[in-house]
């Protein structure tokens, strides 16, 4: 139809092999997608639900402060800039392959607590802080003692999120 077309029907068309990305490949981006990275990364985001499905109460009141509050409105920014930092760490992060689930689940069984007292008491510095120690305890639960070092800084950065 167009002079002779390459495309002719009946004509089979040759195919393009792409070769699968090597584990190297994969690295070098911190991308890993074995099996144990998406369990853990799952298991990840439902503690993660359930960490922050226990402590709603403590976080919208907090949120509810820094609304109110002038001192404490920086508070709206400091999970977002910790979260720009993990995500630059995102790379050393993928290095940590075994966590501590002893420590954490004790870390987070402490935080727990630390939240029932401080709710109990009224004490609410001590009942938001209690967020911080329990989000420790699930990077330990699931990256282990070391991703602490790496994550240090972003935790402290977490640190200027509860009013005094």
């Amino acid at each position: 139809m167009f002079g002779g077309s390459a495309c002719q029907e009946g004509a089979e068309q040759p195919r393009i092999k792409m070769a699968a990305p090597r584990i190297d490949d994969r690295r070098a981006t911190g991308i890993l997608l074995d099996d144990r990275s998406i369990a853990g990364v799952t298991g990840l985001f439902w503690f993660g639900l359930l960490l922050l499905a226990c402590y709603w109460p403590v976080l919208f009141n907090m949120a509810d402060q820094w609304q109110t509050d002038d001192n404490a409105a920086h508070g709206f920014f400091a999970p977002f800039v910790a979260g720009y930092m993990v995500w630059e760490k995102r790379a050393d992060l993928a290095r940590f392959r075994s966590g501590a689930p002893v420590a954490g689940f004790l870390i987070c069984a402490l935080g727990m607590i630390q939240a029932f007292l401080g709710t109990l008491g009224a004490e609410l510095f001590i009942a938001r802080s209690a967020f911080l120690v329990s989000l420790a305890g699930v990077v330990i639960y699931f990256l282990g003692l070391q991703a602490i070092r790496a994550l240090g800084v972003p935790l402290l950065v977490l640190a200027f999120m509860v009013p005094i």
